[in-house]
């Protein structure tokens, strides 16, 4: 008896053009992000992509109205901000600013970071809100837990505790060309003494 054929399994066609649209939104990402890092924002143009990706311009074209519909896309698909599985410790909150150094690094640059950050441009605005706030509002949620719980300070200033972070990290980028791969742990150690409530 022939098989009947169906359109389920990894080769259907449909599974196969998704596949291929994976690809394709994952080249025109990763060349959108490796623009910014090495030329910054003002240098994404669809031409750039194109020639970078590998892409046909027709195909962008046809996914995004202008590069700032490509670059709104892009944001939107920048890692999303993950909670540590610990509890409230000095580790917990290496882990916090870890995943904000792992982003900055291996996706937008902290050059474009500190852009982000001293923009007023509208769009730029806008790619803060995607990329910068939720890592705000994630460490804000981290120290307010530990002020709920009893475990930090409730009269420590952690806006600015906050600021210091994502100011230091571009900062320390500039200066020293890098940041070192222990930094979020040195943050940690630093500041956990400081913010950790009395027992």
């Amino acid at each position: 008896m022939v098989p009947t054929r169906t359109d389920e399994g990894p080769g259907r066609p449909g599974a196969v053009h998704e596949r291929q649209r994976r690809q394709t939104d994952d080249k025109i990402m990763n060349a959108v992000l490796q623009i910014i890092r090495s030329s910054g924002p003002n240098a994404v143009t669809m031409e750039a992509v194109s020639a970078l990706s590998g892409v046909a311009k027709t195909t962008l074209y046809r996914r995004y109205k202008d590069r700032y519909d490509l670059m709104e896309d892009v944001a939107s698909r920048i890692t999303p901000v993950t909670y540590p599985p610990t509890g409230l410790t000095a580790d917990s909150l290496a882990q916090m600013v870890r995943g904000l150094q792992d982003t900055f690094e291996s996706q937008v640059g902290y050059a474009f970071v500190g852009h982000l950050l001293a923009s007023s441009d509208d769009f730029m605005v806008a790619w803060r809100e995607k990329i910068i706030s939720p890592r705000i509002v994630a460490l804000r949620s981290f120290f307010e837990r530990g002020v709920a719980d009893g475990v930090l300070r409730a009269d420590a200033d952690y806006q600015m505790l906050i600021e210091f972070i994502m100011g230091g990290a571009v900062m320390c980028a500039a200066l020293r060309g890098h940041v070192p791969a222990d930094w979020a742990e040195d943050v940690a150690q630093t500041v956990w003494p400081i913010i950790a409530a009395a027992h």
